[in-house]
Parts: structure tokens; sequence; C-alpha cells
């Protein structure tokens, strides 16, 4: 019988950590800090010199620290660095550094300068977003049962299942919006994204949904476990599928990581502090160059701005909207709606419970109508909930879903897992948490490794 190539993971516990010998297990943390501090310092530079002037009317203004908010900023972020997972070492890793990059870091950065309040009034807020992620960190690296033995891949039928299901959405996404479909620049986004909305709606949204944060990263997934160039064509190909759809940055930035996600698992450089120092130094290019080239101009637009910047940004305008107009005390959520009412102020609001229609409308509804201002669960189910107690709520429920998907995924190859949840952990910085696990995957995934059997396991958990 021939036997297929797989990249199934490094054959030590789960959690193990990979340290370096030579300069001592500080090492990596210190490193980690390093990068985390380059990635602030560039990002700021970029945000300065070209977010605040060609995005300052969406309220992206800049203004210097006073020197105790920069002293807090350098600890705040300093800290949370010390604390992140050093290694790939898990499947939760991957999801708490998309969480400290994409939001964590923006977040602690932005807030002193973009809230209506002056900067005090955000400090507990802020501090408790601290100890949260070094929650997140210390669950991320918790010790683990031991794993059993085997590929930990899908079995064939399961692989096929995968491919042919994806097959039938994309010959369903094409035939439904075959005539809209086209390679947008950086400039249509939203023209293609307004496209996209209209003809979307009921079922096609689900497979629109699924096709995109599940279906395809498992096909490619597989194809880069498994080596198998079907699998990686058709995954790439869904990808370009999402973008000529309705524009999503995803569709871009998703396929690159994962390829890089790959190589770093092929090669052994799984430290978490390479990827920081990977983004910072493509920082560090795009605050050389600005908008120069091309390439700089896509990706200030699409990386720094979109993914990090805009994440960065909701936090103060979530707070700032609710506090005044009403906490949702989660009422938003389908289920919890039961029990406990709206805010009386947006009860009767045509948009609720589209908590990011509702703020979009509210900051953006003099430049355009319909804005959704999507927000992360740390700003859509922490502070718009509850302000600081939401913060604490979001941050356990996070904490107990991460746990959850490293004991289940503890049988299963380490870089198929990282790889089908890369997806899920950049869609959390941009959609609330309860959404994700609904429906971009984040409770999917739980569900199918905890059903199903990898194949070679030769042995059961003890």
């Amino acid at each position: 019988m021939t036997q297929i190539r797989t990249l199934s993971g490094p054959r030590r516990p789960a959690g193990a950590t990979v340290p370096s010998r030579r300069l001592g297990p500080a090492w990596p943390r210190v490193m980690n800090v390093v990068s985390a501090l380059l990635l602030l310092f560039f990002f700021l530079q970029v945000y300065e010199n070209y977010i605040s002037l060609v995005w300052s009317y969406l309220g992206m203004i800049y203004r210097d620290y006073r020197l105790w908010e920069l002293a807090l900023t350098v600890t705040q972020i300093g800290l949370v660095a010390a604390f992140l997972p050093t290694h790939l070492a898990r499947p939760s890793a991957i999801v708490v550094w998309m969480l400290f990059a994409f939001v964590f870091l923006p977040t602690v950065a932005l807030t002193p300068m973009l809230g209506v309040h002056d900067s005090l009034r955000y400090v507990p807020l802020l501090l408790t977003l601290t100890l949260v992620f070094v929650g997140l960190s210390v669950v991320a690296q918790w010790p683990l049962p031991r794993q059993v033995q085997g590929t930990g891949l899908f079995k064939a039928e399961v692989d096929l299942a995968f491919l042919a299901v994806w097959g039938l959405a994309s010959l369903i996404l094409i035939i439904s919006f075959r005539n809209i479909m086209s390679l947008s620049s950086i400039d249509d986004i939203y023209f293609q994204r307004a496209l996209a909305a209209e003809g979307s709606g009921g079922a096609i949204s689900y497979v629109q949904t699924y096709y995109t944060y599940v279906l395809t990263p498992a096909v490619l997934a597989i194809g880069l476990t498994k080596m198998r160039p079907l699998y990686i064509a058709c995954g790439l190909a869904g990808f370009l599928v999402t973008y000529m759809i309705d524009a999503q940055k995803l569709a871009l930035v998703v396929p690159v990581v994962m390829l890089a996600i790959w190589a770093a698992y092929r090669w052994h450089r799984t430290s978490l502090a390479l990827f920081t120092g990977g983004l910072a130094a493509l920082t560090a290019i795009c605050a050389l160059l600005t908008s120069q080239t091309p390439l700089t101009h896509l990706l200030i637009n699409v990386l720094i701005f979109r993914a990090i910047a805009v994440p960065g940004q909701v936090f103060t305008q979530y707070y700032d909207y609710f506090s005044q107009n009403g906490f949702t005390w989660w009422s938003n959520v389908r289920g919890i709606s039961l029990i406990v009412p709206p805010p009386e102020a947006l009860a009767r609001d045509p948009y609720w419970p589209a908590l990011g229609r509702i703020v979009g409308n509210d900051y953006y509804g003099h430049l355009v109508t319909g804005v959704n201002a999507n927000a992360n669960a740390f700003a859509g189910d922490g502070v718009a909930a509850g302000g600081i107690i939401g913060l604490f709520v979001v941050g356990i429920f996070m904490m107990i879903w991460l746990r959850a998907l490293d004991v289940i995924s503890g049988r299963w190859s380490l870089p198929l897992v990282t790889l089908v949840m890369l997806p899920v952990a950049l869609c959390l910085s941009n959609v609330h948490l309860t959404t994700v696990i609904l429906s971009f995957g984040g409770g999917f995934w739980l569900l199918v490794l905890f059903l199903a059997r990898p194949e070679g396991v030769a042995g059961s958990r003890k």
C-alpha cells in the first residue's frame, strides 16, 4: 500500500515548550517582549505618519502620549508578552497570539488617544484586559494529559467528505454570485461587499460563512499536512473565490499565514517571537516606505489599518457608546434575549440586536448608511455587555473554550489543528465570541475533533 507523506507534528507531550538550551528557558520570553515592543514602536510610526492622516475622518486621530500613558502602555504590552506561549506547542497558542497581536496590542496602544473621555477613565478597563490576557496565556500553557500515538490526521474518507462538500459549496457560490465576481482593487473593496450583500441572505449566507471559515481552510490544511497537491490547489482556489465574491481581507491574509505556519512546523521554527518579529518587520517596512509602492500601500491598508488599527479602535467606541446608552448584558445574544431585555435606549433601534450596525450608524452614519462596525469579543461581548464585569466574563468563557480545544485536540496532529483554527483565531479579532463559536467554526471544530477518530491511532487517551 502506498505510504502518504504527512506532517503530523513533533513527538512530544502537548504543551511542551522548546526552550533554547544554550540561552536558557527565559530567553524565548525575553524575545517575546522585545519583538512585541518593536511591533508597538513601528505600528505607532505607521499610525502617526499615515493612518491618522489618511483615515482621520473615521476617527483615527493621533496625539503624543503623556509620560504615564507611555509607561503604562509599554508595561502592559511587555507584561502580557512575557506570559505568552513561547512556541506553537498547542492549538490555543495560535489563538492567543492572534488576539495579542491583532487586538490587545493595538487596543492598549490606541485607547489613550481615541476615547471621548480622559484616558484615566479607561485605565481600569485596560488593566482588566491585561489581566484577562495573562489568564489566557496561562491557560494556553497549562499541563495537559498525554497524547496518544498515531498520525493524528483525518481518515481518507473524511478528507474526501471535506473535498466533496467544498466542491458542492463552491458550485453553489459561483452560480449564486457569478454576475458580480471580480478581482477588486483595495479601493473597490466596500463597493464589492455592497454588491455581495445584495445577493446574500438566508441559507446562502451560511454556505458562504462555512465555505470561508471552515471548508476552504480544512481542504488546504489537509493538503498541506498530507502533501496532496489537489487539496492545496482547491484550498487556494477557494480563498480566491471568496475574495472575488465579497473582497474579504481574510481571503488574502489566511492562506499566506497558513503557508507560513505549515513551513514553521516543517522546519521546526515555531517560536512565537519569530511570528511577532516577522509582523514587526513588515510594519517597519511600511513605516519606512509608507505608500511609496503599491505593495506597501496594500500592506498598510489590509494588514495594519484594517487588521490591527480597526480592532484597536472599536474598544473605546463600544465602551463609550454602551456606557452612555446602557450595557447590553448580552441581551443581543440569542437565548439570553429571552430573559434579559435590551437597554431601554436601544429597544426600538431598527438595527437591534446588530451591535455593529448600531455603533456604525452612530459613528459613521453621517458618512455612509449601513456601516457594520464589527467588534472583537472583548469589545462586543465584553465592554459593551458590562464594562469591567463584561471583560471578566468573556475572558473566563474564552479560557474555558481554549482549554476544551487543547484537551480535545490532544490526539490530533498539532499542525493540522493549528491550521484549521487559524481562521477562527483571526475571526475573533473582528467578531464576537458567541458568534464565532456558533457560526464561524469555533464550536464546529470542537465537535468534529471530539467525535472523529484519527487514522493510525495506536492507543487511547490515558
